[in-house]
């Protein structure tokens, strides 16, 4: 449980810490009380902070025709002509991989959003391996498997999803487990008890989990003890921005475990971290310098960040516990291992346009208690975010809930108010089945 005093301490933290990163920090705003103001005001400072790293850049250019280094710390980048031999290191994005280290190889490669480094791994994939075979569960992140079933035919996608037409392994291919933080709970261990045969290569999308997150360790854990190379992909938008959503920004790690002894998973993952460098490059998708948040190297952030996030699990927790103990129709409810969202699906909707129609009252209502709520298709806010979702995999159309680490009381709100919605659209009443 947090109290409205505890939130309140913890948002002036994470207000300070981007204030110190100000050359010239405004004045704090006046105490004025509530939710809404300790929320946008961090918003108004990454506004600053973006502004001051563009005045103190204003010489860079896409060619970087300036003779000065780039100074984007605690990153350092270098490039020339429109950023296509972009190379950017900095802090290591997961504890446990700088934990590991010494490695026979560890690289990161950065990208302008999530979305482009996955489609660079995949693009490289294709053209390192003849064929491959790809394991996702159902559930996961569907523009992964759009992308990968409308551009690469030699690449072919393997699930158990209702909504994904089954289809036969392309012999002698390479054997990939693709990982995804987004697919439900009963997916997620990544053990391999599967019965995929030898795995070639790991590729995990680790946007929905913390960065220090347990459940990374022990994926890093398991490629290290069964010899898998493995991939981390990430979108930095979500988790790592304070809830301010700084700039877009994507990244690749790859890690070569100790344990690799087969040398064709070796040589295939050799090519493929070659090629995602070289995709990056030239589908334009390099990072854009200003992205970068300077704020990860503040001595805090971490900290602040871990407690962002566990208090935003607890509160779903609480939330989706809440829903199913005051009666909230089991099979109408889908929670996810990341415990950052889940969705709801009310019998009868045809399309997006019917769910859109539930969203906007569902907001209304809560917005007249008093929570902070905004349509958005996203999570990893200070606010509540609820949008209309479709789950491909099911073929079924929903609302998203994302939880936001605010107070307990206002969660207790957030519930209330939720459930007679619910009521009102008969979502409440004898479950005939659980939720995956």
């Amino acid at each position: 449980m947090e109290t409205l005093e505890a939130w309140s301490a913890r948002k002036r933290d994470e207000t300070n810490l981007l204030r110190d990163m100000l050359d010239q920090p405004p004045p704090p705003p006046p105490a004025l009380g509530g939710l809404e103001s300790p929320i946008e005001g961090k918003f108004h400072l990454a506004a600053l902070l973006r502004a001051q790293h563009a005045r103190g850049a204003w010489a860079t250019t896409e060619s970087h025709w300036h003779d000065d280094a780039l100074d984007c710390a605690p990153f350092a980048i270098r490039y020339s002509y429109q950023r296509f031999d972009e190379i950017v290191t900095g802090p290591p994005i997961y504890d446990a991989v700088a934990r590991g280290a010494p490695q026979p190889f560890t690289w990161t490669s950065y990208a302008g959003s999530g979305m482009s480094a996955i489609t660079a791994v995949m693009l490289s994939l294709s053209r390192a391996a003849d064929a491959a075979n790809i394991h996702m569960g159902d559930g996961a992140y569907f523009e992964t498997a759009m992308l990968v079933r409308a551009y690469f035919p030699q690449l072919r996608l393997l699930s158990d999803g209702v909504a994904i037409a089954p289809a036969p392994p392309l012999p002698n291919a390479a054997n990939i487990l693709l990982i995804d933080s987004f697919a439900p709970t009963r997916w997620f261990d990544p053990a391999p008890a599967r019965n995929l045969g030898p795995i070639d290569l790991a590729i995990f999308d680790t946007t929905c989990f913390a960065a220090s997150s347990g459940r990374i360790d022990r994926v890093l854990a398991w490629a290290d003890r069964e010899g898998v190379p493995l991939v981390l992909v990430r979108s930095h938008l979500k988790l790592d921005m304070l809830g301010i959503e700084y700039g877009r920004l994507g990244s690749a790690v790859f890690v070569l475990p100790r344990g690799v002894r087969r040398r064709t998973a070796i040589e295939l993952f050799q090519r493929l971290a070659l090629g995602t460098r070289d995709a990056v490059r030239l589908t334009g998708a390099a990072a854009v310098p200003i992205a970068l948040p300077p704020f990860v190297a503040h001595p805090s952030y971490r900290a602040l960040t871990r407690r962002k996030l566990s208090r935003t699990m607890a509160n779903m927790r609480h939330f989706v516990r809440g829903l199913l103990d005051s009666g909230f129709r089991a099979e109408l409810l889908q929670p996810y291992a990341h415990g950052l969202f889940c969705t709801l699906f009310p019998p009868g909707l045809a399309d997006r346009a019917d769910a859109r129609r539930l969203v906007e009252p569902l907001i209304a209502r809560l917005r007249e208690a008093g929570v902070p709520v905004r349509r958005a298709a996203s999570f990893g806010f200070d606010f509540v975010a609820i949008d209309e979702y479709s789950d491909v995999w099911h073929d079924r159309e929903g609302l998203r809930i994302a939880m936001a680490d605010l107070p307990t009381e206002t969660i207790d709100t957030l519930l209330q108010r939720t459930m007679a919605w619910a009521r009102e659209q008969d979502l409440v009443g004898q479950s005939v089945s659980a939720p995956g």
